[in-house]
Order: structure tokens, then sequence, then C-alpha cells
């Protein structure tokens, strides 16, 4: 059955999709504690297929959203012209998005700190129960707090040992099976804390035993880019007699010698206090300032390269606004008040021509030009995929990254010009069957054999690596969409009553769900049950209480009206 386009009516199965993509967000988010993953939670019970889970829906959820995004902000531009559109999305997108950060976003801030905090008690209370004399000791015991413990319980001890300069410590654990390589909070190795925190007898240490001079953290920052920048010249000084790389770049382009190359100003001093309230680490800035100089001669005299000045001043300004956490999970409906404002532009230019539509059958031709045109934000992604990962980035700051917003403009300007295309016979999925199959059965598992498994690495060349991986999560992306697009066409173009109410209700059910994901997550994650039903304990729990609050409290409300417009209750007979 052929959908409905145009001005005609609603389109039940793009609809549906929409709703579909944002529910995948919740099992996404439900997801991560059962999985090696840097997440506030780490169940006891984890699985490797949770870990698969997350990489492919990943991998096309986004994309597929803006896209969806794309095509109903046209419809409702050719609807009800550009003032009804732009006054529909300041309703339904900014002004929820400002609710959100006044309730949402302190909501999820406050459950983070109290599942931390409850973290750290829990800790203690174990430490108490194996060392008597815990309230009134001045170190830990790590030989006591390491005997039976578990293999994650050790690497956390490896963790609290490095930031403590403590080498005997660091030698027991090491005995009894800590991981040296093990990359925790903020992805970073043993060596990264003790070179940032100064701890150079340990550094030495963790050296001798093997621990690799120039493993990267999350930002692909050193040991070395640690120790420059949270002002640590002895162990500046020992990394470099050791052979550390200087030229190695973090995500942003920044060796070592850029970290401390600009001259000392608020905005540095200001980034450097946010950093470290991040990584919770406490530092003298006077003494971090006074040694900027003397690691700067250091890194110059071993030969570092000076790097054209970008991050001073008005740079590090920005590069501030873009990493500052401001709208966590939410920073989706920012990007859209972004593209939506490019649209506008867009639509403004597009009023002085002929309006007509776009022909169908370019509609291939259009495809494969956007899909080349995909290749270029995606590779700024990690490198263009060297690192182990799939799928796309965010940015959760009040700042876009430029490459992110041009990679999701891709896809919600096409999403635009699909709907002036109006696809009735619906050429773009008219292959479901087989792309759906041929991305998940074939791509994602090249891909991620490409990524992850260390034979793809020794066998290929870096940068014949990194265009493969590149070139399959592009592939991967676009056969997803235009499968999920042509099989929800096939069974949804009717739509019934029951997919409907879902649809609406999904807006907000994806709102509100991760202050309550990460409680539920928190609440389970020590009990002795299989991961998949206490997956299952979460994602239900979620959704059904969420669901309940929409239907009592929530969809005959003023919020309801602001979330998806007025709804009126039904009659019983």
């Amino acid at each position: 059955m052929a959908p409905t386009f145009g001005n005609a009516g609603r389109r039940h199965d793009l609809d549906a999709l929409r709703a579909f993509a944002m529910l995948l967000g919740i099992a996404l988010h439900a997801s991560l504690s059962f999985v090696e993953f840097p997440w506030l939670i780490q169940d006891s019970r984890q699985h490797e297929g949770f870990g698969l889970f997350f990489f492919a829906v990943h991998g096309f959820r986004m994309p597929l959203f803006f896209l969806l995004s794309g095509f109903f902000t046209a419809m409702l531009w050719k609807k009800r012209g550009l003032a009804g559109l732009l006054v529909h999305r300041v309703k339904r997108v900014f002004l929820p998005l400002l609710l959100g950060l006044a309730t949402i976003i302190p909501a999820l801030n406050w459950v983070s700190g109290f599942v931390a905090t409850s973290a750290v008690e829990e800790t203690v209370q174990k430490m108490t129960a194996k060392v008597a004399e815990i309230p009134e000791r001045k170190e830990l015991n790590y030989s006591a707090l390491a005997e039976g413990a578990d293999a994650g319980t050790l690497n956390l001890l490896l963790e609290v040992a490095a930031k403590e300069g403590n080498v005997e410590a660091l030698g027991e654990l090491l005995e009894k099976g800590a991981n040296l390589h093990f990359q925790g909070e903020a992805v970073a190795s043993p060596l990264h804390w003790a070179a940032g925190l100064g701890r150079v007898e340990a550094v030495e240490f963790l050296i001798e035993k093997g621990a690799d001079l120039d493993v990267m953290d999350g930002n692909k920052a050193t040991p070395l880019h640690w120790a420059a920048f949270f002002g640590q010249p002895e162990t500046v000084e020992f990394l470099v007699e050791m052979g550390a790389n200087l030229d190695v770049k973090t995500k942003d382009g920044s060796t070592a010698l850029d970290s401390v190359a600009g001259d000392w100003n608020k905005e540095i001093a200001g980034l450097t206090v946010f950093i470290a309230s991040l990584l919770d680490i406490h530092l003298d800035l006077q003494e971090v300032e006074a040694s900027r100089p003397v690691i700067r001669d250091l890194l110059r005299e071993a030969g570092a390269g000076e790097t054209p000045k970008k991050e001073n001043g008005l740079g590090a300004l920005l590069l501030f606004l873009m990493i500052y956490p401001v709208f966590h999970h939410l920073w989706f409906l920012w990007f859209l008040c972004w593209l939506v404002a490019f649209f506008a532009v867009f639509a403004w230019v597009r009023s002085w021509f002929p309006s007509r539509d776009t022909p169908r059958w370019i509609l291939l031709l259009l495809a494969a030009g956007l899909v080349v045109l995909t290749f270029g934000p995606q590779s700024a992604m990690r490198g263009g995929g060297g690192e182990p990962g799939f799928g796309p980035d965010t940015s959760i700051g009040l700042l876009p990254f430029p490459h992110l917003l041009a990679y999701y403009a891709i896809f919600f300007f096409f999403g635009a010009l699909y709907f002036n295309i109006k696809d009735v016979h619906g050429r773009l999925g008219k292959f479901w069957w087989v792309s759906l199959p041929l991305a998940l059965f074939v791509l994602f598992p090249a891909a991620l054999y490409v990524i992850f498994d260390p034979e793809a690495a020794l066998s290929m060349n870096e940068n014949d690596r990194r265009g493969m991986v590149l070139l399959l999560e592009v592939a991967f992306t676009w056969l997803m969409i235009c499968g999920c697009i042509g099989l929800f066409q096939s069974v949804l173009s009717a739509g019934n009553r029951f997919v409907r109410y879902l649809s609406d209700a999904s807006y907000w059910l994806y709102l509100t769900h991760l202050p309550l994901v990460i409680l539920l997550q928190w609440w389970v994650k020590d009990w002795d049950l299989p991961a998949l039903v206490k997956f299952g304990i979460v994602l239900t729990g979620t959704t059904g209480s969420l669901l309940a609050v929409y239907h009592f409290a929530v969809r005959y409300s003023w919020l309801g009206t602001l979330l998806n417009g007025p709804r009126s209750r039904e009659l019983k007979a």
C-alpha cells in the first residue's frame, strides 16, 4: 500500500520509524551498564552481546532521526509556510529543550552524583568489613582489599594506587593479576594518572613493568600530555628521557607542547580548572602557571615542534564552549534548532524561485552523492576510524562541533529533499529485505573485525585500515536508514491507533528516561541474575513507568500539548 505524501496527511510509517529511533535510544542507554564501556554504572553481570547491540544501534539511529526530522520539517514548511514552521519548532523543540535544561538535566546530574556517592560509600563499607580500623585509617590497606578481589576491583585499586603514587601497592596489585593496561575513568591508564599527578616514582615503575609510554586516553592524549597540561615538569622531563613521542596529537590536534605554549590567561586558567574538576584533580594554579615555561623549555629542547597557535584566547574559549557538558542526551534538540535555522534561510531563498517538485529520477543519484559527501565529516570522527569505535560522535556543549553539525546536516537536508521528491512508489527503501541483512550481517561484522581484531590491525596498513572502517561505517549507516524506511513503509503505511499513541509517547519517553535508567541500573547492578534479565528489568521498568506517567499526567495536559499538540480523550460509549 502506497503511503500518503505531501500535504494530504500524516506519514504514519515515518512517524512510527521516528518513534522507533527514540525508543531504540532508551534500549541503547539501558544496555551500557552490561558491557565494558565508559559508563557510570558497571553491572556485575556483563555480556559481549550488549556491545554488539550498542554499536549496531548507534551506527544508524541518530542519522536516521535527523533524516526524518528533515522530512517532517519540509512537510511543515509546505503545509504552514515559513512562519508557521518556525512557530511550530519553537513550541515542539526549543521550549521543551529549555524546560529540559531546567528539570531533566538537573535531575540527571543529581542522579549521577547520587550513584557516584553511593558507589564510594559502598566501597568504604567493603573496606570496613576487611579492615577493622578503616574509620581511623591514614592510607588504604591494599593487601586486605586485594585479598580475594575480582579482576575489576584489582584494576580499580591499581588506578587508585597510581593516583597516590604508591609503588609498593602497584607491585602487589600487578602480582595479584591487575591489568597494567586497564583504562578506566576518562579512558585513562594508570600511567596517565601517575603522570598527571606528578608521581614520578610510580611513572618509572609502571614503565619498567611494561606500560605503553604513548598510551592514549579517550581524547587521544598521552601521559606526556597529562604531565604537561597539569604542570608536572619532573614527570615531563622523565617521560622525555624515556623516549615519549613528542608529536602525538589529541582529538583537537594539540601536542603536549601546544598545551603549554600559550600565554597564561583567564580562559586557559578556567579551562584547566574545569578539566581538573572533571577528573577530581586538585591543582595549585599558581604552581601550574609557574611550571608552564619550564615545561615549554624542556619540550622545545627535546625537539618538540611548534604548532600554529590555535587554543589561546578565543580559541580556548570556543573549545571550552564545545566540550563543557550542557545538554547531555538532549543535545539532539539543540542540533535541531541549528538545522531548522539553516533550513529557514534555505526556505527563504527558495521562495524567490518557482515551486516545483524534485524529479524522482534523480533520487538514486542524489542519494549516491550524499553518501560520498558523508565521508568528509565521518572521517573527522575518531581519526577516521583509527580508534576502536563504530558510529558517530555526539556533541553536548553549547557550541556544536562543526564536523558533527555538518554530518547531521547531510541527513537532515536529505530528508527534506526526500519529502520534495514524493517517492510514492518507495524507491528509496524498495529492497529493504536485501539492504537490512547486508548491513547487519555483512558490513557490520566486517567493520568490527577491521576495528577490533588484532590480526586485521597487523595485516593492514593504518591508512588502509582507517579507510576501510570509514567505508564500512558510511555504507552501514545509509543501508540501515534506507532499509528501515522501506520496512516501515511496507508494514505501517496505513497506521493504527496503538502505533500512533506510541509515536506520541516516544518523545516524552526519550526526553525523561535517562535519570530513571541510571537509577534502575544502579539498583540491579549486584543482583545475581543473568544480564539479559536485568537489562529487561531496566528497560521495561523505565518505559512502563514513564508511559504510565505520560498517559495519566502528561498526554492531555499543557505539557502534552507542548510536546505533541492537543490530544482529546476518547469517550466510552
